[in-house]
């Protein structure tokens, strides 16, 4: 789950309907577009300031991959057929 105004990513553990960690990405706010990849194993999550789309591994927060993406995005998600990840902005 999103926290933007905390500069994080709450990890909620869905049984429990508890948080279970926090994961926090040095240098970039307001994160609010986030989508699991397929297998689940990649979230994808894209930050405005700066403007950039993060990969991280969904079973510890690891950064994957860190790229430059549009201005005020207002959603991503994945492509299963195309294996590709969309992001849409306004």
């Amino acid at each position: 789950m999103n926290v933007p105004d905390a500069r994080q990513i709450a990890v909620v553990d869905l049984e429990t309907r508890t948080q279970v960690a926090s994961w926090t990405v040095l240098d970039l706010r307001a994160n609010f577009p986030m989508a699991l990849v397929d297998s689940g194993s990649v979230l994808a999550t894209v930050f405005r300031s700066p403007a950039r789309l993060v990969l991280l591994d969904s079973k510890n927060g690891a950064m994957r991959e860190n790229l430059e993406t549009c201005d005020d995005a207002d959603d991503v998600f994945f492509d299963s057929k195309r294996h590709r990840i969309y992001v849409s902005c306004g």
